[in-house]
Formats: structure tokens, C-alpha cells, sequence
């Protein structure tokens, strides 16, 4: 995990350093699953964005079990149809039965993704990360279980929680539209300058 959020950070360097982006411009990092990891590694680094969002995401993966080579494929098929409410719409059902397979990295990258998690662990470090987070959760996500984004709260300093009660861990897919709606009123109330009376 530290490797992967290695890249990402030395990449965000590089746009600095060739001016694609201005090297104090105003970055607001965004996760996922695995990309929630690797931000919470970036963020415990050093200060290379200036807020981060973490959708499904945990500072440990405990829960994520092993799973043998010969059921990766049907098992990770199981899980993003699982991680969906009941409340979701026929079309985006549809949308996820015709498009679920392309979600899915090959059998190598998963079997590595997994076996990263597995060596996951950033509890102690959450206390260090000094910029603004907010975590959307899933409030039925059996991986990155509620529980685990209160010991974030808990830890982080100044975070912000939210929690989608009927969402499993595909929050991202299952309501797109509640998870973009929180992380613009997150950026706003951030980018907003104080009155001056």
C-alpha cells in the first residue's frame, strides 16, 4: 500500500514541478476502497492535497477474507452485487449487470490488491493526518465495517462522517448522486471565506 500511494504522491509532485498544476493548487484527493487506503497513506506522509475523501474505506482490513485462486473471479462478482442496497433502481441494476464485469481488474491485480490489504494497518498513524477528511459509509458494508470509520473519527482530528444506512460498500455505484452532493457541500463549507463583521 505505502508503494501505491508512493506513486500516487510522486505523480502529484511531477504536475507540480512541471507546472500542469500550480504547486500551491487547491487538491481535494478521493477514494474508494483500495484508493481510500492509499489516500490515508498519502495523507499520513506529508501534506500533498488539501482535503481528502474516503468512500468505504477502514484503517485495517481484517475483514476481507482470503480467498483461493479458483474462486477470486466468482467471489469479487458475489461481492459488487452485494454491496449494493435493495433500494437500488432497475436502471442502475441494469447498469451494473451489463458493466460489473469491468470493474473487475484481472485475476493478478486482484490477488495483489488483496494481499496488500491484508498488510494494511494505519490505526496508530490516524491522529498525524492534519487536513480536512470526510468518510462516506456504507451503514451495511461487511468490509469496511461502521465500526471502523468510528475509530477514524475518533482518530482524525478534524473529520467529518457520513453514513448511507442503506448502502453496502459500492456507495460509489449504488447513489453516486448522495456521494457527490457530500462531497461538494464538504469542499464548499472548506473554500468558504469567514465574514468579516
Amino acid at each position: 500500500m505505502e508503494s501505491l500511494a508512493d506513486i500516487e504522491y510522486n505523480f502529484i509532485l511531477k504536475l507540480k514541478e512541471t507546472s500542469e498544476i500550480e504547486k500551491d493548487a487547491d487538491i481535494t484527493y478521493a477514494g474508494w476502497s483500495l484508493g481510500s487506503s492509499i489516500g490515508l497513506e498519502m495523507a499520513i506522509k506529508e501534506k500533498i492535497f488539501n482535503r481528502l475523501v474516503l468512500i468505504g474505506s477502514s484503517p485495517i482490513w481484517e475483514t476481507l477474507p482470503p480467498i483461493p485462486d479458483d474462486q477470486l473471479h466468482d467471489v469479487i462478482i458475489k461481492f459488487i452485487f452485494d454491496g449494493f442496497s435493495k433500494d437500488i433502481t432497475p436502471e442502475r441494476l441494469q447498469w451494473v449487470k451489463d458493466n460489473g464485469e469491468s470493474m473487475i481488474s484481472a485475476p493478478t491485480a486482484c490477488k495483489a490488491d488483496i494481499t496488500a490489504v491484508h498488510k494494511f494497518n494505519v490505526i496508530d498513524k490516524l491522529s498525524s493526518i492534519d487536513i480536512p477528511v470526510l468518510m462516506i459509509a456504507g451503514g451495511k458494508d461487511y468490509l469496511a465495517l461502521p465500526s471502523r470509520q468510528l475509530t477514524m473519527i475518533d482518530g482524525i482530528p478534524n473529520s467529518k462522517l457520513v453514513i448511507i444506512s442503506d448502502e453496502g460498500h459500492c456507495t460509489v455505484v449504488g447513489c453516486p448522486e448522495k456521494v457527490y452532493v457530500e462531497m461538494e457541500e464538504f469542499i464548499s463549507s472548506l473554500l468558504k471565506k469567514p465574514e468579516i463583521v
